[in-house]
């Protein structure tokens, strides 16, 4: 992480965990639902796994661990305002007490970015958060998708690239990006395994 983040973020407590994504089977492996993906990752490496996640109509699922709760949105992308303004509610946490683990196609596969009260930059459904919290005050893991480009090969649009299956290479990539991601956890937030 870089040390302007780092200064930024300072020591947050974060309550509330939340990985974005599409719902549906169609949806499961395309870069879209990085965020989701991400979230399943550091559940089965906190050992989470165990326990079952508890739907909440359809909304929103979650599990919760001591103080934190890993939520996994059950909304559309475009939607995931409604799914984690509901999360919210029903932990009573408030936004700077929220991770927002998703996608981000100006970033490249194995990049990553903490962040913290910044704008959605063309993403939906950090839009749709903005949006239903009213401020931009809550923190995120912007997880790269974007392929190194090849030669003089054109630049995918994000609305091509994110639905797009995540290809055999890109996997083991991310597996390394999850790990890092959650070793920054650990470290800077101190969540994982509580």
């Amino acid at each position: 992480m870089k040390e302007e983040n780092k200064k930024k973020m300072g020591s947050p407590k974060i309550r509330l965990i939340a990985g974005l994504g599409n719902p549906g089977d169609e949806y499961e492996n395309t870069y879209h639902n990085i965020g989701v993906l991400t979230l399943e990752y550091l559940i089965r490496k906190s050992l989470l796994d165990t326990k079952k996640m508890k739907p909440i109509r359809n909304s929103f699922e979650y599990i919760k661990a001591g103080a934190v709760a890993w939520v996994r949105s059950l909304t559309y992308m475009n939607e995931s305002g409604k799914a984690i303004a509901a999360a919210a509610r029903f932990f009573d946490v408030k936004p700077e007490e929220i991770m927002i683990l998703h996608d981000d196609s100006d970033l490249h596969i194995g990049e990553v970015k903490f962040t913290f009260d910044r704008g959605s930059a063309g993403h939906r459904g950090v839009q749709s958060i903005i949006d239903q919290f009213g401020t931009k005050k809550f923190f995120r893991t912007r997880i790269g998708i974007r392929p190194e480009r090849k030669n003089q090969e054109r630049r995918k649009k994000a609305s091509e690239l994110v639905l797009g299956n995540i290809a055999p290479e890109d996997r083991k990539k991310l597996i390394a990006v999850f790990k890092n991601i959650q070793n920054e956890l650990m470290r800077v937030i101190g969540v994982i395994g509580t």
